[in-house]
């Protein structure tokens, strides 16, 4: 760098358990140094899993996936639910569309006799913190 002018540092965390951490910086030219303390705070993190992994269900019928949020060590917030890749003539609803830490979302797969018989791969997608996860599961139409 040159006498003026700036820098990006970038700091992965990797597998660093959440907290806060103190870090200095420095900067030093010749015999010159200069620092500046820093905190680093790394958020925890959760987990998305689905069950069943595979639904089968007839032609305009409707079946129920449920959805379990758990939040690992410092993790504390809302997780967003999504879902995409229904088949046309399919529509869903999740009885709660968030989930704060913890808990369970039932995912509701409704068909009408018009949907095409076959699998198709749902994937159910949380986003909370700083965090994005994501489940896949099967619909299988008979």
């Amino acid at each position: 760098m040159t006498s003026s002018g700036s820098t990006t540092l970038s700091v992965s965390a990797g597998t660093t358990p959440a907290g806060s951490y103190p870090l200095t910086i420095a900067g030093t030219s010749g015999s010159l140094t200069h620092t500046v303390n820093v905190t680093l705070v790394v958020n925890g993190d959760f987990s998305i899993t689905v069950t069943p992994t595979s639904l089968t269900i007839g032609r305009g019928g409707s079946g129920t996936y449920t959805v379990t949020i758990a939040a690992g060590p410092g993790f504390s917030g809302t997780v967003n639910l999504s879902l995409s890749g229904l088949p046309k003539f399919a529509n869903s609803k999740f009885n709660l569309v968030s989930v704060v830490n913890s808990g369970t979302s039932v995912l509701t797969v409704n068909t009408n006799r018009n949907v095409a018989i076959g699998t198709s791969t749902l994937i159910v997608t949380g986003t909370g913190g700083s965090g994005v996860h994501s489940a896949n599961v099967d619909l299988i139409v008979q």
